[in-house]
């Protein structure tokens, strides 16, 4: 009788020791699920912030080929800030802009306006552009949304 005692005991102890250690084992698995999320969250983070504090490297075939372009192309981050000129912009608008806010460049309301109905909307929007400084002149203007990370 006794020792069924003592057996029963010593299962009832090693039930509640293994859910112990279970519970134990599952919160750190859910710590460690949590860090390796966090670190993701981080790396992904700072990938994106890398590449939107870059300018483009003038390396880049994609950019040999729209510096081949006769049309003036600006790129603008979501704070309007100017990330890249083609050879052609950098003629008309000079290359000194390049990280100033696109309303130093062409302060134009609607323009400012329906750039941020693109990066809203994620829609295409043609307009036209007038400018009379130093000379007039008229652009017929494609805003559309690019990758997030400019």
């Amino acid at each position: 009788m006794m020792t069924l005692l003592f057996l029963s005991l010593a299962v009832i102890i090693a039930i509640v020791v293994i859910l112990v250690s279970a519970k134990f084992i599952k919160a750190g698995f859910d710590a460690r699920s949590e860090i390796r999320d966090q670190k993701q969250s981080e790396n992904l983070n700072q990938e994106v912030q890398d590449i939107t504090n870059e300018n483009i490297e003038e390396s880049d075939e994609q950019v040999k080929i729209i510096n081949q372009i006769d049309d003036s192309i600006l790129i603008v981050d979501k704070f309007k800030n100017i990330k890249f000129f083609n050879n052609s912009a950098k003629k008309k608008f000079g290359e000194h802009n390049l990280n100033k806010h696109v309303a130093t460049l062409l302060r134009v309301p609607d323009l400012l306006q329906n750039i941020d109905l693109v990066l809203l909307k994620k829609e295409t929007i043609t307009m036209d552009l007038e400018l009379s400084s130093p000379s007039f002149q008229f652009f017929k203007v494609h805003l559309f949304s690019g990758p997030t990370s400019y």
